[in-house]
């Protein structure tokens, strides 16, 4: 029988590829008889889990116990598939002598299942038959909330880049790009049409300089509420900033079909806005441009929309085509 009689630090770092260096004459090595093994994978802070060929656990760590809340009698004799993807364990068996390091999971007790890093190491005969297997993994759960709180701040700085603070609504860049978007695809497509309403609140400082900034806040929330109800899931609501709004309408394919959208919202003025004690009528300046004037800038959509902007007040509305 072969053993590892040492205990030294360097012991204790090479056992596993000394496992698999040794040129081993004695038929019937088995590291679970050898009375170091236990001692020495105790040692060491990741998972350790000794299988033999059949891939049956033969030997855990401490660190393994704690890990996967078992005992150490419930753990041996079991498949290492029980608490390991057969898929990812024969992805991390050593190939043409290159240990191979998987992101993977193991399933503890419970059913939870903790993030891994996991390589794996055959222990070969001298015919290059496999005697055991060690399995060595580190838990990456730490890791794994970093990067999980890494992309919840990204996420949400890339929402406050993209979206008005106050409304939720996209902002005024997002309303450029989907506005290149729709008109790429009329450029790609003769049959896709779009027409763009801005909305200019006229009133909105005078609310503000009666009720005050809170109230002029909340009905800019109650104004992109009551727009998204007349626009479908392929048209985009942006605040533009101030007392502006932008509205790309992709499914109509006229712009008589964009003017009876129109004056929905327009209609949808007339009723007022309930804040708190208060109802707020607000007036707005209306104007449109469409697609079919065969735009190849965005720069000259946004200029032509606020031109018809500022022809007509409200009840009037300005159509560029």
């Amino acid at each position: 029988m072969l053993c590892l009689m040492n205990n030294s630090p360097q012991d204790k770092n090479n056992f596993f590829m000394a496992l698999t260096q040794l040129n081993l004459e004695f038929t019937d090595f088995n590291p679970v008889t050898c009375p170091q093994t236990q001692t020495i994978i105790n040692t060491i802070r990741d998972s350790v889990i000794l299988l033999d060929k059949d891939y049956k656990i033969l030997m855990v760590n401490q660190t393994t116990l704690n890990l996967l809340d078992y005992s150490e009698q419930e753990l041996v004799n079991r498949s290492i598939f029980d608490i390991l993807n057969e898929k990812d364990f024969h992805l991390s068996l050593v190939e043409n002598s290159i240990n191979r390091i998987i992101e993977t999971t193991y399933l503890k007790k419970n059913n939870q299942k903790v993030p891994m890093f996991l390589s794996n190491q055959p222990i070969l005969s001298n015919q290059q038959d496999i005697m055991a297997i060690i399995c060595t993994a580190k838990d990456i759960s730490e890791v794994k909330k970093i990067e999980q709180l890494i992309k919840d701040n990204e996420a949400k700085l890339y929402h406050e880049f993209c979206n008005d603070h106050l409304t939720g609504l996209p902002n005024r860049q997002i309303f450029i790009e989907e506005l290149e978007k729709s008109l790429q695809k009329t450029h790609e497509d003769t049959s896709s049409s779009f027409s763009v309403l801005l909305i200019d609140l006229d009133s909105l400082e005078i609310v503000n300089n009666i009720y005050g900034s809170l109230v002029a806040d909340n009905l800019l929330t109650k104004i992109s509420d009551r727009l998204k109800k007349y626009l479908n899931s392929q048209d985009t609501l942006a605040r533009l900033g101030g007392n502006k709004f932008g509205v790309i309408l992709n499914h109509s394919s006229n712009s008589e079909g964009s003017l009876e959208v129109v004056k929905v919202i327009e209609e949808s003025f007339s009723r007022p806005f309930q804040l708190n004690d208060y109802e707020v009528y607000i007036s707005v300046t209306m104007g449109m441009t469409t697609s079919k004037e065969n735009y190849q800038k965005v720069e000259d959509i946004v200029r032509d929309a606020d031109a018809a902007l500022n022809y007509f007040p409200l009840p009037k509305l300005s159509i560029n085509n």
